[in-house]
């Protein structure tokens, strides 16, 4: 019984991660927080390719301190921002693999993972299939 209860509340969790948004939490009632995390959302998008990117560029974009920006994504999400940043990352890398014949190591690079193999492993993580089998479905 215990057990059966912990399966689905993984179930509940991993299920409003992969939408980007905490159960605990009813975001759409907080309009301040659905325009939060669509600003985050775009500026990551924007910025997916550049090297130089680092979480503390989404925190000044937000006008919050590092710590208190980590602490309401967190809250919001249930990810850490760099979870959530890679999290981005690969649903975008999704995308390109599904629209276009570009290698997976153009496309770890096209969305900011310059480690080809590091880049399988994540993808691997979150879909249970390499970015090859993917594209193959």
């Amino acid at each position: 019984e215990l057990q059966k209860y912990f399966r689905d509340r993984a179930k509940v969790t991993s299920s409003a991660r992969a939408t980007g948004i905490n159960e605990n939490k009813d975001i759409a009632a907080n309009s301040k927080d659905l325009e939060f995390i669509q600003s985050i959302n775009s500026f990551i998008e924007k910025h997916l390719g550049n090297k130089d990117f680092v979480i503390e560029d989404i925190a000044n974009e937000v006008g919050m301190s590092r710590s208190v920006f980590f602490k309401k994504l967190k809250g919001l999400t249930g990810l850490a921002p760099i979870e959530y940043v890679r999290d981005i990352s690969l649903q975008h890398a999704a995308e390109i693999l599904e629209k276009s014949d570009y290698t997976v190591k153009e496309v770890a690079f096209m969305v900011g993972i310059n480690d080809a193999k590091y880049f399988s492993k994540c993808f691997k993580k979150k879909y249970n299939i390499t970015p090859s089998e993917y594209r193959l479905q």
